[in-house]
């Protein structure tokens, strides 16, 4: 068999998943190319680091899906890499029992495993307040998962490429015909040409923009519209004490899961978020200012954690970081080859859980291509 090329454009968490994936994948060439100098600059590095369960996800989603498999592929991953893990577990709180009823029966429903009524509240939540308990959920060193899905795909043969900004994208159906590389990358204001057979979009929060760079709306091809959702976190000081020895969500609002409680990996620290602040859509992506995180947002912060940590001190808050999420309109993941099978796989709207989702978005991704790996992923479970 004629060796294949694929480029997957994008090394974030779910691209260089995607990318150690095909690497292990009979006749075929990977490339992962990404704009930065480094990998997972973007969503994958600037977020809770949270392993989820599936709790929130609507039935039969992609979300849910990916979520509950890829939640035990990563722990399986993570176990086998020897990657800095936290298994504190989750606490989901709120004064309206009801609707974390429901929660718990959607929970149930998608397959997430030990999530049930708290036997007691977490110290601190006030006692008018009721609790779920999801004893899997945990938090982990992602860049160390990125790290190391970096080294097993390179340990199979692709080729992971930084500082390479995709300047435009052309198809060939004669080129495709013939048996020759359909796609034409040019990279870097043209300086340099990829040709390739596969080419996977898993640009991120630049998704849209990059199927634009060759496809059109059209009755056969719909591009998701993104927008996009800033997360802004603030930590506890230095010094301060506090109950939590395991992470706290409130409900989950309508741009997140709520501006929850998350303990640093060796659990001596605390820091809260994300909120959602709408940006404009045409905010500039690549200019570090964006990213920087107001200060006169933590009367907001105050707010909304002393609605289950009322004991939280005056001035004990001090801005820490933020990230950006991809929100599309459908809610959900979409994976789409855009009538291009077997050739072509594009990803919008990855934000949360994608970190936990990244293993077997993957699967998705080479089930969408028709492709097998070579041998079985050692974490795979049955």
């Amino acid at each position: 068999m004629a060796e294949k090329t694929c480029v997957v454009v994008g090394a974030g968490v779910v691209g260089l998943a995607i990318t150690r994936a095909l690497a292990r994948c009979a006749a075929t060439q990977v490339i992962c190319i990404d704009k930065h100098s480094r990998f997972g600059e973007e969503t994958s590095s600037r977020n809770s680091e949270v392993l989820h369960q599936g709790i929130y996800y609507k039935k039969d989603s992609l979300k849910a899906r990916t979520c509950v498999r890829g939640a035990r592929l990563m722990e399986s991953f993570i176990h086998q890499h020897n990657i800095t893990t936290l298994p504190c577990g989750a606490y989901i709180v709120a004064r309206d029992r009801e609707q974390l009823g429901e929660l718990l029966r959607k929970a149930r429903v998608n397959g997430a495993r030990d999530v049930d009524w708290a036997p007691s509240l977490p110290e601190g939540v006030p006692p008018d307040f009721s609790a779920l308990w999801s004893a899997n959920t945990s938090i982990f060193d992602s860049h160390g998962v990125m790290e190391a899905l970096r080294d097993d795909a390179e340990e199979h043969g692709a080729m992971i490429a930084t500082d390479n900004k995709v300047t435009s994208v052309s198809y060939s159906e004669a080129a495709a015909s013939s048996g020759e590389p359909p796609f034409t990358l040019l990279l870097n204001g043209g300086e340099d040409s990829m040709p390739c057979d596969i080419l996977i979009n898993a640009a991120g929060l630049h998704a849209t923009h990059f199927s634009k760079l060759w496809l059109e709306d059209s009755d056969t091809v719909h591009i998701p519209t993104t927008r996009f959702v800033k997360g802004n976190y603030f930590k506890l000081k230095s010094g301060i004490k506090f109950p939590f020895k395991s992470l706290v969500y409130p409900q989950p609002t309508a741009t997140g899961l709520g501006t929850h409680c998350t303990l640093s990996l060796d659990g001596k620290a605390l820091k809260f978020g994300p909120n959602g602040e709408w940006l404009a859509d045409d905010v500039d992506l690549d200019d570090f200012k964006t990213y920087q995180v107001d200060p006169a947002m933590a009367d907001e912060f105050y707010d909304s954690i002393r609605d289950y940590w009322p004991d939280l001190p005056d001035d004990s808050l001090e801005p820490d970081y933020s990230g950006i999420r991809p929100k599309i309109g459908e809610g959900d993941f979409v994976i789409d080859d855009h009538g291009y099978t077997g050739k072509h796989v594009s990803l919008y709207g990855i934000e949360s859980p994608g970190l936990t989702a990244s293993l077997a978005i993957a699967e998705e991704v080479l089930d969408k291509l028709g492709m097998k790996t070579e041998e079985p992923l050692p974490e795979t479970v049955e």
